[in-house]
């Protein structure tokens, strides 16, 4: 009778380990992938970061060129007018 009950209790804590040790690898998994969606929301926060960048860029250049089109035209009017 004791070793019956010996071999359940082994059993038991045998079962209760490989439990706990499911857990542990279920709890690895989910931290793997909270870390994975992590970094892809980085990611797309960087790439929305350098497009911002990028079209204030594309913007400040639109407007030195139109500056610069409104000094020539100003050059070629003054030139008309003085000639």
């Amino acid at each position: 009778m004791k070793v019956a009950i010996l071999l359940l209790l082994s059993f038991a804590l045998l079962a209760a380990g490989r439990q706990v040790e499911v857990v542990v690898e279920v709890i690895v998994v989910e931290v793997v992938v909270v870390v994975a969606v992590v970094t892809v929301v980085v990611i797309e926060v960087v790439i929305e970061v350098i497009a911002a960048v990028v079209v204030v860029i594309v913007g400040v250049m639109k407007v030195i060129l139109l500056t610069i089109q409104v000094v020539v035209v100003v050059v070629a009017v003054v030139v008309v007018v003085v000639v």
